[in-house]
């Protein structure tokens, strides 16, 4: 399967990559990360890594740093390289976000779970039935397209050219935003808990099970 052939390829390149020096660890870490905001698969990532990983390794052993082996700029060296590869097909696209989706909720799903049957025995009610809210439908809604935003940001931002100074202060202002975010995100599940359905228990952690199992074949697809 193509999932065991990527997970075979990340365990080479994590191999070779412990022998870079630290820097360029980093270096190569921002790179990687910048490459998955673009719209090819993590097969593709790996193979990338992969080349990029040998080019460094041979230029660490004749001294070379890595800018001196991929340029100045590797944003362009790597939208360079991304635009020699084949970008997912509309159908891909499709399920690549679908994946998304259903691994957000595979996730929150255990969450609400709890959280409702807790509410459910604090009002007097059973362990049978899950309460599902109105908070809880927004806040998933909401938690999905926030999380989402958070990690295309990181993505698209791991290689912007910064001094330290402005790196602690971009830092500071992330984790004020991600707070907020955070505030933001459970405050429709604790405003508005008026109970819309109740799920039984076997439903609720059969869509979990559904859920959990869409988005493994989903990963394996797109991947």
């Amino acid at each position: 399967m193509m999932m065991n052939k990527r997970k075979a390829l990340q365990q080479q390149n994590n191999h070779y990559e412990k022998q870079l020096p630290k820097e360029t660890r980093q270096i190569l870490t921002d790179i990687v990360v910048y490459l998955k905001s673009f719209p090819i698969s993590e097969y593709q990532v790996e193979l990338v890594r992969l080349d990029i990983t040998r080019m460094l390794l041979e230029g660490a052993a004749r001294g070379a740093s890595a800018s001196e082996v991929l340029g100045e700029d590797y944003k362009e060296f790597c939208k360079g390289i991304v635009a020699e590869l084949p970008p997912r097909t509309p159908l891909q696209t499709i399920a690549y976000h679908a994946d998304i989706l259903f691994l957000g909720l595979a996730i929150l799903m255990p969450l609400w779970m709890v959280t409702g049957l807790l509410d459910s025995v604090q009002n007097g009610g059973s362990l049978i039935h899950v309460p599902v809210s109105s908070g809880t439908i927004s806040a998933t809604l909401i938690i999905l397209v926030v999380s989402y935003a958070i990690v295309q940001y990181i993505c698209k931002t791991s290689l912007e050219d910064e001094s330290e100074q402005a790196r602690r202060k971009n830092r500071f202002r992330f984790i004020l935003i991600l707070f907020f975010a955070v505030l933001v995100c459970m405050a429709p599940a604790i405003l508005f808990r008026n109970t819309v359905l109740n799920v039984h228990i076997a439903v609720y952690i059969a869509g979990f099970v559904i859920c959990f199992c869409i988005h493994k074949l989903l990963a394996a697809y797109t991947d």
